[in-house]
């Protein structure tokens, strides 16, 4: 006799540069079943959100018959940088029971994602910006130039919304320190101490900003 259906909790996680590879394990569904002492078989399937948008035949995410979440195309998953993405889980005994998950899956920006993530704390990462903190979503802080949001572009550069300047700058791995600040031309950051200051090439003068 079928009697009670499976039986798992909703759950929430964030993906950071940590798990960011193909075959990174995310998490680990925890279900269970009450018939037979918990002996069924369960199914695990993914209903929604996991479109395999590049058509090379992997969906950006994998269930195992365990439960085990894991990312298999990280070609399909990065256009969702930035962004939560929210799976529809299907749980079945295979025998008429199931029961439904949400998975609330935040994906960390592109530029973190792409970064070296720090033993120990995966929430800072090391890149050719330096050592960056990420919130999960598309905000970095950087110890120089503190709060900043990411926008990356279609040839590897980033604009930054500068939160202290209140202005977006763009610059890339190659050029770094030079950056261009949007309607204001090329410039060059400098740190001095716990402050930072540009050279501003149109005007050929040092800007200094507060820490």
């Amino acid at each position: 006799i079928n009697v009670f259906p499976p039986v798992a909790k909703d759950f929430n996680l964030t993906v950071r540069s940590n798990k960011w590879v193909s075959g990174g394990v995310v998490s680990s569904i925890q279900a269970t079943d009450g018939d037979v002492n918990g002996s069924d078989s369960l199914l695990y399937s993914i209903t929604s959100s996991n479109i395999d948008l590049d058509a090379d035949g992997d969906s950006p995410f994998s269930l195992s018959s365990t439960g085990e979440l894991t990312i298999q195309d990280i070609d399909d998953l990065i256009h969702k940088a930035g962004q939560t993405v929210r799976l529809n889980i299907l749980i079945s005994d295979g025998k008429g029971m199931s029961a439904s998950v949400v998975g609330k899956i935040a994906i960390d920006n592109k530029f973190s994602l792409q970064a070296t993530p720090l033993e120990g704390n995966p929430s800072w990462t090391d890149s050719w910006l330096g050592k960056t903190f990420s919130s999960g979503s598309s905000w970095i802080f950087h110890p120089f130039h503190g709060w900043l949001n990411v926008s990356p572009d279609s040839s590897e550069g980033y604009w930054f919304w500068d939160s202290g300047m209140k202005i977006w700058w763009w610059t890339k791995s190659d050029i770094y320190p030079y950056f261009y600040r949007a309607n204001d031309g090329w410039n060059y950051w400098k740190f001095n101490g716990n402050s930072r200051m540009y050279y501003n090439y149109q005007t050929l003068s040092w800007i200094p900003l507060s820490p």
